[in-house]
């Protein structure tokens, strides 16, 4: 947080970099360091920037030091307020080679074949085509490991998964009492509309409160709500256990 500090100086507390917010890094490349600095105490940090058209302009902080740099991929060395970083990308691989690969776990089931036939690497059945059975192209929108989306192509984005990751605790906002989270496709949806730079749709819920339910399960969930029981008679108590509501 230290190198961050200068960064958050006139600006609202919304704005500010805050402890647990994302950062952006980024590797060098050998011999692409500034000129001048210890590449063994030498590390860019920077806001977090979806943009990837944005890293090449914006500044970045070295962590030991706290100095600003600029970072490029041209070229096969640093300067003075420059860095070199690297570009490698990750290799992605044929249907063919993730069978292979799926095939050479198939020794390591522990389960009765009978029962538990294949490989534990298992390609999931939402990579295919439930009409033809044969294996389709999925896209992914991540947000981190957990919160994500995959979607089949076609006009409009077709939902296959949905991650309710960071979401699922959250009741039905436009009717408490129903356990359907198709709302949660829609923002979904909606995410990936924004992303791919389509236009949104206005969602029924968008302007609702995010309310969650909790279980009075212990002492300290109960001790502020002992006010709430002043008057009332047993029946109409909160009790242990019962539900109460928690604002997001």
């Amino acid at each position: 947080m230290q190198p961050l500090r200068n960064l958050n100086e006139g600006k609202r507390y919304a704005d500010k970099l805050k402890p647990f917010n994302f950062l952006l890094t980024c590797y060098v490349k050998q011999l692409g360091h500034p000129v001048g600095v210890d590449p063994a105490h030498f590390h860019l940090i920077a806001p977090y920037e979806t943009d990837p058209k944005k890293w090449l302009k914006m500044e970045w902080i070295d962590q030991y030091s706290g100095k600003r740099y600029l970072i490029t991929t041209a070229g096969q060395n640093g300067d003075r307020h420059t860095a070199r970083v690297k570009t490698d990308t990750i290799k992605s691989l044929s249907r063919k080679e993730v069978a292979e690969i799926s095939l050479k776990f198939e020794s390591l089931n522990p389960y009765d074949r009978d029962a538990v036939p294949g490989s534990i690497l298992k390609i999931e059945k939402d990579n295919f085509d439930p009409e033809t059975g044969k294996q389709r192209q999925l896209y992914c929108c991540a947000i981190s490991a957990k919160r994500y989306a995959l979607a089949a192509e076609g006009e409009e984005p077709v939902l296959v998964k949905v991650s309710e990751h960071g979401l699922g605790h959250l009741l039905n906002p436009t009717d408490p009492e129903s356990d359907n989270r198709d709302w949660i496709s829609q923002a979904w949806l909606n995410i990936i509309r924004s992303t791919l730079g389509h236009p949104k749709r206005k969602l029924a819920f968008e302007n609702l409160p995010a309310i969650g339910r909790v279980t009075i399960s212990s002492p300290a969930v109960m001790q502020p709500l002992r006010n709430l029981n002043e008057g009332k008679c047993y029946a109409d108590k909160l009790k242990p256990f019962n539900f109460s509501s928690r604002a997001t």
